[in-house]
């Protein structure tokens, strides 16, 4: 019996974008989290042989592929040649579709079939029904995580080349499920991107010039403090924001640009930002490793990615949380342990009071794996001690934990959020994404109301820390954990 797995995804970039990232396998081990290596056998005339190695449910495994690569109805057919353990048989398509106004459809499809003596090839695998199990929950979980590899990629690539007149540029974009007009304040104004953009760190409001605002931007580049001054012209009506840089962050002679928002309907947008630079020459010694010009230009193109990847995400997770929580707060945390047993660890709290410094009971209410109720225990950095009820959905798939807390601590009126967990080079990273409301009927003073938003703020980002490095901790020292 053949099986048949299908997955896809939205792209918002050109289809030929798109197909350029999937059309280059010797790119891959950079690009999936999953592929570990990618050797081209041979390659001629659009059919290609290539050897993959790739984690799948946890392991290494090794196969080999007769690619067939149509650039003009871009598409690929692919067929195993040396198939990956269990399948006897095995033929992928690639497809992009296009949706029209700079979207794409990306389409990813697995037909396999098993091979007739299934014992004693996988550990826990004896019979054809948990061979089948096997075999797809592999193939979904790698798709949908290098889908959305393919996606962020074919949506970012900020360019490390300059264009014919020594530009370099970038273009990204996101899909906001909120109007047009409850996302443009986000771009509009900058004094908010301190609490929302992980990287800016303050934000001065210089004096006008002419029909431009000046502002003086501070921000934290690859651990260093460093700040630049831009004018913005802000046209509300036409939902646009136009920018110069006037004294330009590090390594750049000129950057300018535009942030837009597109409606799509009443309540769902288009948040674009277009971003063109030059690089000054010859290349300020400002960092040991950055010597030339071209040195300069991938760093300044990392940062560029890095950051607008970041602004989209925070700026669209923010629009779309309808309860408006004044705190917005996200915390990264990379560890070098792996992503699989950083989230197991997470996801199974009930263990956290046996190595979290910070957590002294909690009560498992309820936990099939996929829903749990959690009743915590901690004690706060000034050692007082705070109960809390939270509810958690947990996604071993997509290595994802939402959570609400329905009865959240005494300084709360509502606490929500969601961790995520990404494989990395050197292990994994770890984000946490907290909308807050704190009660307000105490602290009938704005200046005492906004210093106990910063202590709030802090506490959270600390205690978000606290347990992420509690469970490398704890990985590390031996402690492995079910699967959630």
């Amino acid at each position: 019996m053949t099986i048949v797995l299908s997955h896809s995804i939205v792209c918002q970039a050109e289809p030929r974008r798109v197909f350029s990232v999937i059309a280059r396998p010797e790119d891959w081990p950079a690009l999936f989290e999953p592929c570990l290596a990618v050797e081209i056998i041979e390659r001629d005339h659009g059919v290609e042989r290539i050897a993959v190695t790739a984690m799948v449910n946890g392991e290494p495994r090794s196969w080999q592929s007769r690619r067939t690569v149509d650039e003009v109805c871009l598409r690929i057919d692919v067929e195993m040649i040396a198939p990956l353990v269990l399948v006897a048989a095995m033929r992928t398509r690639w497809r992009v579709y296009d949706l029209g106004q700079g979207h794409s459809l990306l389409v990813l499809e697995h037909d396999y079939d098993l091979v007739d003596t299934i014992g004693g090839l996988v550990a826990g695998v004896e019979t054809p029904a948990q061979a089948k199990d096997w075999i797809s929950s592999g193939i979904d979980s790698n798709s949908i995580v290098e889908l959305e590899n393919i996606r962020q990629a074919s949506e970012g690539l900020a360019a490390e080349t300059p264009d014919a007149d020594n530009l370099y540029r970038a273009s990204h974009s996101v899909i906001c499920e909120a109007p047009p007009t409850l996302v443009f304040p986000f771009v509009a104004d900058p004094t908010r991107w301190p609490g929302l953009f992980k990287a800016c760190t303050a934000v001065e409001v210089l004096s006008p010039d002419g029909a431009w605002d000046v502002v003086k931007i501070h921000a934290d580049q690859a651990g260093r403090s460093v700040d630049w001054t831009t004018r913005r012209r802000v046209n509300a009506e036409a939902l646009v924001v136009d920018y110069e840089l006037i004294d330009p962050m590090p390594y750049t002679k000129a950057m300018s640009g535009r942030w837009r928002v597109v409606a799509l309907g009443p309540e769902r947008c288009l948040l674009a930002v277009e971003r063109s630079w030059s690089i000054i020459d010859p290349v300020p010694a400002l960092r040991e490793e950055i010597a030339t010009v071209a040195a300069a230009a991938a760093f300044v193109a990392g940062f560029v990615e890095t950051n607008a990847r970041r602004e989209m995400e925070a700026i669209a997770t923010i629009a779309a949380d309808h309860t408006a929580a004044p705190l917005y707060i996200e915390t990264e945390v990379d560890v070098d342990v792996d992503a699989d047993a950083i989230y197991q660890t997470l996801a199974n709290a009930g263990a956290w009071p046996t190595f979290a410094p910070h957590c002294r009971s909690l009560h498992v209410g309820f936990d099939d794996g996929v829903y749990q109720e959690l009743l915590f225990e901690i004690e706060t950095a000034a050692g007082e001690r705070e109960v809390f009820r939270s509810f958690r959905n947990c996604n071993r798939v997509k290595r994802s934990i939402s959570f609400v807390q329905v009865e959240p601590p005494r300084a709360l009126e509502r606490h929500h959020g969601r961790w995520q967990v990404a494989a990395t080079p050197a292990g994994a990273r770890v984000i946490c994404r907290h909308f807050a409301t704190p009660r307000r009927g105490e602290v009938a003073d704005i200046t005492a109301a906004e210093r106990r938003d910063e202590a709030l703020r802090k506490a959270i980002e600390a205690n978000s820390r606290t347990i992420v490095l509690a469970c490398e901790a704890h990985i590390k020292a031996g402690g492995r954990e079910r699967a959630a």
